[in-house]
């Protein structure tokens, strides 16, 4: 008889068939290893040899799917994997995972607060080790402590940002919407860290508002700064723009290289080509390396009809892109076909189109580009 906590806690489908459910156990076992087996690297005696957390894992989680959790095997095991962690008790690591099999067997509410009571005091041993902090959250998460689990979030923040920010998107559908704010520092670089997660999941919009909100809070904070113009310039929105930037004296540094950039544009809007022109010289000295300065200075050297100058800064795009950057070199590649078809250049622009194409053999525009000028199908 499968539990229904067990089911819950280890993702097992009860409607499963028997084969399809101890798949899905041997990997749980093997996330389980990945976080205990890690405790046997440091140490080389006797008690360490002699435990193997991959058996321990998948007799725990095994016995209970087949017997139910109350099992004597099941409570056979879990106070086998206490006693190693009663010899070891700075190993911490080992501690989350006997607090994850804990939560994984658990019927009762004293299983679940044991398991929160080694998560809480594995965090409390090691607390800026992402590892075990991050099973500890996840563990005081399921076992109804989302405000300790929260706290250990919102610390991460401020040794590993991108770590508590994935750790935040993974634990969001356990917490209530006012909660999520409670795991994020009030600091900009976690704001900033946690709007970019939004973004990497495909929340643009709400990442937008982080920064903006952000902005509101952090008013001179540059990476913010950036953000914001970033996107109101994507959104074409020059009002706002020019909202933003106006009266800001911007610093000599390469990171604020594309304001230098986004004012330009502003510059080109109001018809001031010399100011432009100045801001771009200024914004490739400062970040003469960067990618993303020289494939938007040269959208803004377009703007401007210098054609000349924005191939030029999509050619140096394309030298500093490295291999396996497909997305943005295809980019680059679309843009430079587009003009040297605009001035006549067939040959150049089919051979760039091709490119794109053997980057992303479905892009439409590509096929109907090369179909076009080489009179046939690619």
């Amino acid at each position: 008889m499968v539990r229904p906590r067990l089911a819950i806690v280890a993702g097992i489908d009860p409607a499963l068939d028997r084969s399809r459910n101890r798949g899905l156990v041997a990997g749980i076992g093997i996330t389980l290893l990945a976080l205990a087996g890690l405790a046997t690297l440091s140490g080389a005696d006797e008690a360490r040899r002699s435990f193997n957390p991959r058996e321990f894992a998948t007799t725990i989680l095994d016995t209970a799917l087949e017997h139910g959790s109350d099992a004597p095997e099941v409570r056979g095991a879990l106070v086998a994997m206490r006693s190693t962690i009663a010899h070891r008790p700075l190993d911490t690591k080992t501690r989350v995972a006997f607090s994850t099999a804990m939560l994984g067997v658990a019927r009762t509410i004293d299983d679940l607060e044991v398991a929160a009571f080694h998560a809480r005091l594995a965090a409390r041993l090691t607390p800026v080790t992402v590892p075990v902090v991050r099973g500890s959250a996840i563990v005081l998460l399921n076992t109804g402590h989302s405000d300790e689990s929260l706290a250990l979030i919102r610390a991460m923040f401020g040794y590993d940002p991108g770590a508590a920010s994935r750790l935040l998107a993974l634990s969001e559908p356990l917490l209530l919407p006012n909660q999520v704010e409670q795991g994020v520092a009030d600091a900009p670089e976690a704001w900033q860290a946690w709007a970019r997660q939004l973004r990497q999941i495909g929340r643009a919009e709400e990442a937008g508002l982080w920064f903006e909100r952000g902005l509101e809070r952090w008013p001179e904070d540059l990476r913010l700064l950036v953000q914001v113009a970033e996107q109101t310039s994507k959104a074409r929105d020059w009002e706002k723009l020019d909202d933003l930037l106006r009266g800001r004296t911007l610093p000599d540094e390469p990171g604020a290289a594309l304001l230098y950039v986004h004012r330009a544009r502003l510059h080109v809007q109001a018809g001031n080509l010399d100011d432009a022109a100045s801001d771009l010289t200024t914004a490739l000295r400062l970040a003469s390396r960067s990618t993303s300065v020289h494939l938007r200075a040269g959208d803004t050297y377009m703007a401007m009809g210098a054609a000349d100058e924005a191939r030029r800064s999509w050619n140096r795009a394309l030298f500093l892109l490295e291999q396996g950057q497909d997305d943005p070199r295809s980019r680059v590649l679309r843009r430079l076909a587009r003009l040297e078809e605009a001035q006549g250049r067939h040959g150049t622009a089919l051979r760039q189109w091709r490119a794109v194409l053997n980057l992303d053999p479905d892009d439409e525009e590509a096929q109907r580009r090369v179909t076009a000028l080489a009179g046939s199908s690619p």
